[in-house]
Parts: C-alpha cells; structure tokens; sequence
C-alpha cells in the first residue's frame, strides 16, 4: 500500500509504495496532494494502491530513480493493508524489458522493416541501438493522445500499446469511496476515544 510522506524542508508531500519486491517513490502534483490532504490524510497515512494508480493514469503521480529493493525479512513479513492492493500490482505499467516502474517512456523505434512500440525504463532506453523516431513519458500521455498517435500512424500495434489502451479505460475512481469511508471510521473512533476519556478503543462494543 502507499504511505503519504511531507518532505522535510518544505509543505509538499510524496509518497511510497512496495511494488513486487521493491519500494518505489512517486512524486505527486500539487492536485494530487490536495486531493488526498481533502480526505485529510496526513503524513504516514495509508492509502489503496488502486488510488496511485488512477494518480499515475492521470498525469497526477509519477516516479524517476526512486526504487529500493526489499531485503528477505521485509519481503517475508510483507502484509496488504487494502484488501484490493495485491491485485492492484498487476495493474501497474512497468518496462517490458527489465520490469522496473521507474522513469517509464512509450517508445517506437524501428527494427529491420517493421517498427516496434514497448515502454521501457532509463537503461533499456540507454542501450537502444536502432533509430528511435518517438520516446514519450508515461506521464504526458493519456488515452486520447494515444488515440491520436495511433491515428496519425506514429505507433504501430504491440502487446504494450494494448495494455495501454486497456489501462487508461480501466476506471479506479470508486477506490476513493474505500478511503472515504476509512477515513470517516477512524474520526469516529476517535470522536468515541475523546468523549469517554480514557476507555480503549479496543474495548469499545
């Protein structure tokens, strides 16, 4: 699940998240923040992956060099605080040749006489040897500007143009009911925590 970060020299926040293995740091606009700050999350706050993923759709969340492989104990002792975030993973773009999330751009190039389209991450991009004639980050596109590439001929059919299309359709909007309606039961509890003083939550019936 993502966890909500403020950066510590200034009011904007971050957040992190454990992908198959690795913790992978998005950075997030200005509306992506408000839009979670709305909902009053804080920093530390957990929320659905399904809710990054629609950021990331969107343009709203996006990651450069920020990814940390687990070590054996974490990855043991992993756990999914949203019941939907362990399938959420697959829904995830990554690069088709090394399967990282970082820096992702749709890239066309051309190979012998046909052109190919995949997204691919910093290095596999770095070693690319044939004409590349169209690189874009995940974060400029959108289903309509796909569309439109698609159109105009600029990016021929491929498994990962498939994907694409299918991602960008797929709607994750309803995932903010979900947080809503955690957010609302946490401020009960501790409405219910203030007015009885010192009675434990854990025993409140």
């Amino acid at each position: 699940m993502p966890i909500l970060h403020q950066y510590a020299a200034s009011t904007g926040y971050y957040a992190k998240a454990c992908i198959r293995g690795n913790v992978v740091t998005f950075q997030l606009t200005e509306t992506a923040q408000k839009e979670l700050l709305e909902i009053r999350l804080a920093d530390g706050s957990k929320f659905p992956l399904r809710v990054l993923i629609n950021f990331m759709r969107r343009g709203e969340a996006f990651t450069r060099s920020g990814v940390e492989p687990l070590n054996r104990k974490e990855a043991a002792n992993r756990t999914y605080d949203f019941p939907d975030d362990e399938i959420a993973e697959n829904l995830l773009p990554a690069c088709s040749v090394s399967g990282a999330f970082d820096d992702l751009h749709l890239v066309v190039w051309q190979h012998g006489t046909k052109s190919e389209a995949r997204l691919l991450s910093t290095v596999p991009r770095s070693k690319l040897q044939q004409g590349v004639s169209l690189s874009v980050p995940l974060p400029l596109l959108n289903l309509q500007a796909l569309k439109n590439l698609q159109k105009m001929g600029k990016v021929p059919q491929s498994e990962d143009i498939q994907f694409l299309r299918a991602w960008y359709e797929h709607d994750n909007d309803g995932q903010w009911d979900v947080i809503r309606q955690r957010r609302a039961r946490e401020s009960r509890q501790m409405l219910l925590l203030t007015d009885e003083g010192e009675r434990s939550l854990f025993n409140y019936a």
